[in-house]
């Protein structure tokens, strides 16, 4: 495959690698972590972010089981007296930046609990600051572990050892875990991850100085920038595999995303290349601050590094859980083999009598072979429908309980104007009570099709019409809608006129109100009858999800 190869290639291959590298490092330390110990952490980069993520900034945190946060040595005004650093304008690009931020925790006595977080973040095309996930590792292990992440829960813990390595974390959307006693990595893990999207995370050992002042810092009077240098200790190419991959394993649906990605050129070469100097002249072009920044002169670097540290700084006192998070539903494209769940909830003001029960018949068009004009003929393949009631809901408003069903059965790229078919029936139960329902006998099979009428029918665009798009990429419409209902029952001329007509004049997918129109346009007698009713609906995206789920 793809990652195979990938993962076969040389260090020096320059092209982009793999979200991800499979390594296992079991080697664990077990040495005792001792009371006036201290530990530096780095973030060295991310790798395969958000496709809508721009410029990006990652914020190194931490929160001992009870979340109480661990101190961190930042000196005053000094070069590296931050918790938080944006993205490298060399090196790595904008959906795989690196950060080189490092972060030194001294302390007396550390909380054997204590989790490390790194919090990443970014802006949107206006410049708002918006929240992307969290990665998380144990800092500390217990010393008889069966692995470097069984972490520690007893806070009164004397003997413990500090978790020193490379890791490759995953990064889970939301910012922090929600209705958990434990703030740990159980909770965390918990969350929803982003699919592909991990970080790249060093925790190191302090050295003690040789002059005994103690514990090494960047933070001691006196020295010079090289001295400072010496300390840090640089990051290693990610094709060398030394960043321990084991918690970040790619699941089928994940490397299916990436390959679909990889293998568009098209989407390769704009999205998956740019690079943060391009996307920081981007944005300086499209916010008009061409006259505040040099672009191209002598000092550009220093210029573009400094308005991705203005524009990336976050609002002092404002909580990271406080602001927005990134929409899910453009964080990835549609991938046919991942595909995306559909959930039908619920039905609002469907006209029944007391011995009836609706249900919902739904499907993807094109194909609609489904509804061709002879019943003896039609396939039911690939059509889902309702079976499960909440039986407290009222008749006139029923909920439905069957949950997200997953949508992936594409044989090709599907059409760019895609529509969910939503299809309202209702059950005759009085007549289906004398009704022989042994349906191998086809004389039974019409007996209960008398017992079924149809009670109405929409349609919803799959794909967004706000983003651009073509027959190879697509973006789902992710959300919460209430569909308006047509009565009678689904007009199969109707669904080819809709379907055949393509993109509109402008070169994008039609939007829900153009799909409207031209039902209206299309079958005007049964559009004159719309009433009240309309039927709730998700849908979402797997790879994303939302998120990706």
């Amino acid at each position: 495959s793809l990652l195979e190869s990938l993962e076969s290639k040389s260090a020096d291959t320059a092209l982009l690698e793999a979200p991800w590298i499979a390594h296992s490092n079991p080697k664990t330390n077990t040495n005792n972590f001792e009371r006036g110990d201290g530990f530096n952490v780095y973030v060295d980069g991310a790798r395969f972010l958000p496709e809508n993520v721009l410029i990006s900034r990652a914020t190194i945190s931490s929160f001992s089981s009870s979340g109480t946060p661990a101190l961190i040595h930042i000196g005053d005004n000094h070069p590296d007296g931050s918790d938080w650093a944006c993205c490298k304008l060399n090196g790595g690009s904008v959906i795989s930046p690196t950060y080189g931020l490092r972060v030194e925790f001294r302390q007396k006595q550390f909380d054997p609990t204590l989790t490390i977080v790194v919090i990443i973040a970014t802006i949107d095309v206006h410049g708002n600051y918006q929240h992307v996930g969290i990665s998380a590792i144990n800092a500390f292990h217990k010393p008889d572990a069966m692995t470097r992440f069984d972490q520690p829960s007893d806070a009164n813990l004397r003997s413990f050892c500090l978790n020193e390595g490379a890791f490759q974390l995953p990064v889970y959307y939301g910012s922090f875990p929600e209705g958990t006693e434990k703030f740990n990595l159980r909770a965390i893990r918990s969350m929803r991850k982003i699919p592909c999207s991990t970080t790249l995370v060093r925790i190191e050992k302090a050295g003690y100085d040789a002059r005994g002042y103690g514990l090494q810092s960047v933070f001691q009077p006196g020295l010079t920038s090289e001295e400072r240098d010496a300390m840090k200790t640089p990051a290693k190419p990610y094709a060398l595999k030394v960043y321990d991959s084991r918690q970040c394993k790619a699941s089928k649906e994940e490397r299916v995303i990436y390959e679909s990605f990889v293998s568009s050129r098209r989407r390769l070469s704009t999205i998956g290349n740019i690079s943060v100097r391009q996307t920081i002249k981007l944005l300086i072009k499209s916010f008009k601050f061409e006259e505040d920044y040099d672009l191209d002169g002598r000092n550009s670097d220093y210029e573009l590094q400094n308005f991705a540290k203005k524009a990336l700084i976050k609002k002092a006192g404002v909580k990271h859980t406080e602001f927005p998070h990134l929409n899910p539903a453009t964080m990835r494209c549609f991938c046919p083999d991942v595909g995306f769940y559909v959930s039908i909830d619920g039905l609002e003001n469907v006209v029944v009598k007391n011995y009836e029960l609706p249900f919902v018949i739904y499907s993807v068009c094109p194909p609609y072979e489904y509804y061709c004009s002879d019943p003896d003929l039609r396939i039911p393949t690939d059509v889902e429908f309702t079976y499960k009631w909440d039986f407290s809901s009222p008749m006139c408003k029923p909920r439905f309980e069957n949950g997200p069903v997953l949508i992936n059965n594409f044989s090709e790229t599907p059409h760019s104007n895609l529509l969910l078919i939503v299809d309202v029936r209702v059950l005759d139960t009085r007549a289906a009570r004398r009704i022989d329902l042994d349906l191998r006998d086809e004389r039974n099979i019409k007996d209960i099709r008398k017992c079924i009428r149809s009670a109405g029918w929409g349609v919803m665009p799959i794909f967004r019409s706000d983003l651009p798009s073509d027959n190879k990429t697509q973006w789902v419409n992710s959300g919460n809608f209430q569909v308006p209902l047509f009565s009678g029952g689904v007009k199969r001329e109707a669904l080819s006129l809709l379907t055949g007509l393509g993109h509109d004049t402008t070169g994008g997918n039609m939007g829900y109100n153009e799909v409207l129109q031209r039902i209206v346009q299309l079958s005007a007698r049964d559009a004159s009858k719309i009433g009240p009713s309309g039927v709730c609906m998700c849908v979402c995206a797997l790879c994303v999800l939302c998120v990706c789920v």
